[in-house]
This record gives C-alpha cells, sequence and structure tokens, in this order.
C-alpha cells in the first residue's frame, strides 16, 4: 500500500492555486496588449511568449500541438536551414534560421494553451474589450495634445514620436475581430465604445498599413455577411493567387511606378522601387531562393539603382513578407505557405456561422499587413497572429459549450480554428 506523503496531503501553493494563477496570467496577458502592447508594438513578443509560456509549463499535461500546423512550421523551418548549404550569406542565414525556429515554436506553444484557458473566456474578453478602450483613450489624448503623455514616450526620440503606435496599431488591427466577435452579440455599448475609441487611432495614425489592414479586414467582414460561402472562397482564391503570381504581378506594375510617383507617399515609392529589384532576384534564383534572411544582402546592379529614387540597394528588407519568401525561399518556399493560406482558410471554414465572418476579416487583415510590413520572423508579428488565432479558438468552443452557436459538433477540447 501507499503511503501518503506530506506533499499529498498538503499540495503546493502553485498546485492548489493553479486555476486561479492561469486565470490571472491570462488576464494580465491580454490586458497588456492593447494598452502597452498599442504604444510599444515590439512588446508583443515578450508578453505573449512570456506570459503565454508560463501557462504553458503550469498545465503542460493539458496540453497539446496543433499537429498539421506543427508538421507544416517543421517543413518549412528544415528548408530555412536547408537554405544555409547555398545562402549568399551564410552567418545572416542561420542567425535568420535561429530566430526563425525560436520564433515560431514560442507561437506554436502559445497556440497549445487554448485548452486552460477555455473556462476563463468570459473574464478573458470582457478584460481585453475594456484594454482596448483604454488604449484607444490614451492614444487619442496623446495624440491631440502634440504627443504630451511623455510617460508613453518609452525612449523614443522626438522626431519618431509619430510612429511609436504604427506596430500596436497594426497588431490591433488583428486582434479587434475576435473581440469584437464575442462583443457583438453580449454588449453593444461596448462595441459602440470600443469602435469609437479606435476609430481616431487608426485614422490619425500616420500607419498606412493599419489603415489599409483595417480597411481590407471591413470589406472581408461585410462580404462574408453578404455572401459567406462565395466571399470565403473568393478571400481564399485571392489568398493563394497573389502571393503565387507575385513575382510576374510586380513585374508587370514597375512599368507604372513613375506614373504613381506623384501620387503616393514617400514609403509607398521606396517600397516599389525595393519590390522592383527584389523581383529581378527572384527571376535569378527562382527555385530555392538565396537563403533564409539573406534579402537584405542580395545584388543591386548600379543601372537598377540609377533609376530608383529612395532605393540604395544597401541593407533593405522587402516590406512584403510573400515577396521575401519568393526571394530567400523560392517556389520551394512559397509552395509550404500556400499550403498554410489553404489550412488556415479551411478552418475558417470549419468555424460556426456567427463568427465565420470576423475570422476571414481577421484572416485578410493579416494578409494586407503581410503584403505591405514587417519580416517574416519578425517575432511581435507572429505573437499578434497567434494571439489572434488563440481568441477565435477560445470563443469558438466557449461559444459552442454555451449553446450560442449553430449545432456544428465540435471536440470540446480542439477549437475549430485550432483543428485540421
Amino acid at each position: 500500500m501507499k503511503l501518503m506523503t506530506d506533499t499529498d496531503k498538503n499540495p503546493t501553493f502553485f498546485a492548489a492555486n493553479q486555476d486561479a494563477i492561469v486565470k490571472y496570467l491570462a488576464v494580465v496577458l491580454f490586458v497588456a496588449l492593447p494598452t502597452f502592447g498599442l504604444i510599444s508594438g515590439p512588446a508583443y513578443a515578450p508578453v505573449t511568449f512570456g506570459l503565454g509560456g508560463l501557462v504553458f509549463l503550469l498545465a503542460v499535461k493539458a496540453l497539446r500541438p496543433d499537429r498539421p500546423l506543427s508538421l507544416l512550421a517543421a517543413a518549412f523551418l528544415a528548408l530555412c536551414w536547408l537554405s544555409i548549404l547555398w545562402s549568399i550569406g551564410p552567418q545572416q542565414s542561420l542567425h535568420g534560421a535561429l530566430q526563425l525556429s525560436a520564433v515560431l515554436i514560442a507561437g506554436l506553444i502559445v497556440l497549445s494553451i487554448h485548452p486552460r484557458l477555455h473556462p476563463h473566456a468570459p473574464v478573458i474578453f470582457a478584460s481585453l474589450s475594456m484594454a482596448i478602450c483604454l488604449g484607444g483613450l490614451i492614444f487619442t489624448v496623446d495624440i491631440l495634445s502634440g504627443y504630451q503623455l511623455t510617460f508613453l514616450h518609452l525612449g523614443w526620440g522626438d522626431s519618431y514620436m509619430t510612429y511609436k503606435y504604427n506596430r500596436g496599431l497594426d497588431y490591433l488591427a488583428l486582434v479587434i475581430w475576435p473581440v469584437l466577435a464575442w462583443v457583438v452579440p453580449r454588449d453593444k455599448r461596448r462595441v459602440l465604445a470600443m469602435i469609437a475609441l479606435l476609430a481616431a487611432p487608426i485614422a490619425l495614425s500616420p500607419s498606412g498599413t493599419a489603415r489599409a489592414a483595417a480597411l481590407v479586414g471591413l470589406v472581408a467582414f461585410m462580404g462574408m455577411r453578404w455572401k459567406p460561402d462565395l466571399s470565403l472562397q473568393a478571400i481564399r482564391a485571392t489568398a493563394m493567387a497573389i502571393p503565387a503570381l507575385l513575382p510576374f504581378l510586380l513585374s508587370i506594375f514597375a512599368d507604372y511606378r513613375g506614373k504613381m510617383a506623384s501620387h503616393i507617399p514617400t514609403s509607398g515609392l521606396h517600397r516599389l522601387e525595393i519590390w522592383d529589384y527584389m523581383t529581378h532576384r527572384i527571376f535569378e534564383r527562382p527555385l530555392l531562393g538565396w537563403g533564409i534572411q539573406a534579402a537584405k544582402m542580395v545584388p543591386v546592379s548600379p543601372e537598377e539603382i540609377q533609376h530608383y529614387v529612395y532605393a540604395d540597394g544597401v541593407g533593405i528588407y522587402p516590406h512584403n513578407q510573400w515577396l521575401q519568401i519568393w526571394v530567400e525561399l523560392g517556389a520551394v518556399g512559397m509552395a509550404l505557405c500556400l499550403v498554410l493560406l489553404w489550412l488556415v482558410t479551411r478552418r475558417i471554414a470549419q468555424l460556426p456561422l456567427q463568427i465565420r465572418a470576423y475570422a476571414a476579416a481577421a484572416f485578410a487583415a493579416a494578409f494586407a499587413t503581410a503584403m505591405f510590413n514587417f519580416e517574416i520572423n519578425t517575432d511581435s508579428w507572429i505573437a499578434a497572429l497567434a494571439v489572434t488565432a488563440l481568441l477565435f479558438g477560445l470563443q469558438g468552443v466557449a461559444d459552442e459549450n454555451a449553446g450560442r452557436l449553430s449545432p456544428h459538433k465540435v471536440d470540446a477540447t480542439v477549437p475549430p480554428i485550432l483543428k485540421a
């Protein structure tokens, strides 16, 4: 017979209060993102991966990985590591492979914590929606006062103060959709407050990416509310066709760069010039690319540079994640990305109808953001994607268990958006 030890009689504080600890960690995580994360977008990574990792460690036995997504990530990372062999900058590619491995594994860990957060979904969404209102209020007061809230400077120099919210707004353009999906059927007044307090930040921000993502997400949402099946098919077809055909589309688009110069901001013209010479490099190594994280090192001839106003070809990333994959990992890397896009849109189609439009809007907003900003290994970007998917997963199961959504059969341990 097994004797009961003192440890069995008196469980540790963490064991006795594990559920409460998980709840408070989750609340802190989701309150921090639209407030501290709005002011300093890079904070998404340490906040999400740090607190998400703590939840993972507290409940590792109750969790299980997303197998299809894990296998796809493993194949993509294997290609990244192999690309060191043919990279034009092996050291740069080694660093990129290490960073991307850490970021993707951290993102998968965050996605795996959903079983422990299911019981706390109501308090998570309530806290997050209030935090979004608070973040929008802080931004509005700060920008209308000429950025006088000095406690928000966080080391930003005066010349860069207007850009301190850019990345946080880009991420908020994704996270807002699962929150709206939860709040709309429950609290119309809070929805109006969120929209009112976020309209000013997005409209007043110098971040064109956030505005583009918000607009594309809104168009996708309206289409899904009108013709859900047809709109989702159109979103899937567009999302797969544009990256697949991007080198050819940009080659055609380059002929109109001069005509557009007077109608687009400086940052837009700079991107067009970067995309021009990056596209040429794709056709030089179309199958396997130049190596992960090597886009900044691709050669640019003096003849090409003389046609540009801003681009000088020195140490600049593509400002388009689909283009980056083409340049660095070629057609093989793009094929894996197309599988990912198909998998995500398939999971959106499996979501209950009442939240499917919001998920499609978030997907469209993320796709638009990837077209204009960030690198594929930007840790805070991967964190924002993981958080958005996690929130949709939590909502799908919580609402299904409460009987709110259409009677689809759903595995109670795996949210539809996290299933194959």
